[in-house]
C-alpha cells in the first residue's frame, strides 16, 4: 500500500477508537477481489439480552408466519395467517429464536441479511402479514435466485412498526 493511504487508514482507526460513543446499529461490509467475496456483519447493540443462536433449518418443514405484535404482546394481536413448507434447507444466525433470523444462507447459495435502514414498505391490509425476520426465513426456505424475493414481497405485508430492513442477497456457492 502507498504510505499516504496507510497513514489515512491509521488515522481513521485512531479517531474511531478514541470517539467514546456507544454504537446502536449493525455493521456490515462486503470485500471483493476478482471473483472472491467476503461478507461480514455484527450487532453493535451491546448486551441486549438475546443470545446468538445458530440453526440448521431442514427442507419439508411446515412453518407458520408471525407478526411482531403476535410474538411480543400479551394479547397476541394482529396475527398472521401465512404458512408455508420449506423447499430448501438453510443455516441461519438468529437473535430471537427459530425462524427469526438476523441472516443466513440456503442450500442453493442464496444469502440474506438484515441491516438497518429507513426503508418503508407498502401498506396493504389485505395481504398476509409477516415480520421482517420471519420473512427472511420464508425467503431462505423458498427462493433459489435473487429475483424471487422481490416478486414474493409483493404478496406479503411486512408488519414491523418502522419497517427497517435492507436485504442483501448474493447467489453464491451451492451447499449440496
Amino acid at each position: 500500500m502507498k504510505p499516504k493511504l496507510n497513514l489515512f487508514i491509521l488515522l481513521l482507526l485512531v479517531i474511531s477508537f478514541s470517539y467514546n460513543q456507544q454504537a446502536r446499529a449493525c455493521s456490515s461490509f462486503k470485500l471483493q477481489k476478482g471473483k472472491k467475496l467476503v461478507y461480514g456483519h455484527n450487532l453493535n447493540e451491546g448486551d441486549i439480552g438475546v443470545p446468538g443462536l445458530l440453526f440448521v433449518n431442514k427442507r419439508g418443514i411446515f412453518k407458520t408466519g408471525r407478526t411482531w405484535s403476535e410474538i411480543f404482546t400479551k394479547e397476541q394481536s394482529n396475527p398472521s395467517s401465512f404458512a408455508w413448507i420449506s423447499r430448501y434447507g438453510s443455516v441461519t444466525f438468529n437473535t430471537f429464536g427459530r425462524d427469526l433470523p438476523d441472516g443466513g444462507m440456503n442450500e442453493e447459495g442464496l444469502f440474506i441479511w438484515e441491516m438497518n435502514d429507513d426503508t418503508q414498505y407498502p401498506k396493504n391490509k389485505d395481504l398476509p402479514k409477516l415480520n421482517q425476520m420471519n420473512w427472511m426465513q420464508y425467503i431462505l426456505d423458498n427462493c433459489r435466485t435473487t429475483d424471487e424475493p422481490l416478486k414474493r414481497l409483493r404478496n406479503l405485508k411486512l408488519t414491523d412498526g418502522d419497517g427497517i430492513i435492507l436485504w442483501v442477497m448474493h447467489r453464491g456457492i451451492r451447499l449440496r
